[in-house]
């Protein structure tokens, strides 16, 4: 696997570089995705969210999305198993 695949996924599609915080895991309440961005709200160190693109609770998601803080959040759809296997490296 490629280490630097999904850094330049980033860039490519996103044109997003630099240091980040990477979360991967559906968004739901019981994994509590919303605490994380409550806790960096005023950090500006991007969080990169993987989620996979599905979620049985929709309305989480919103207020995942919707949340605004200093940093940026990017909200990630599926990544393929290279993306995210480089992505962990």
């Amino acid at each position: 696997v490629n280490p630097g695949l999904f850094r330049e996924f980033l860039r490519q599609e996103f044109s997003f570089t630099g240091k980040f915080i990477l979360c991967v895991a559906r968004l739901e309440q019981r994994k509590n995705q919303l605490m994380l961005l409550k806790a960096l709200e005023d950090s500006s160190l991007p969080i990169v969210f993987a989620g996979g693109g599905f979620s049985y609770q929709e309305e989480y998601v919103a207020l995942c999305k919707n949340f605004r803080r200093v940093g940026q959040s990017l909200f990630l759809d599926k990544l393929s198993p290279e993306l995210l296997a480089s992505a962990y490296m």
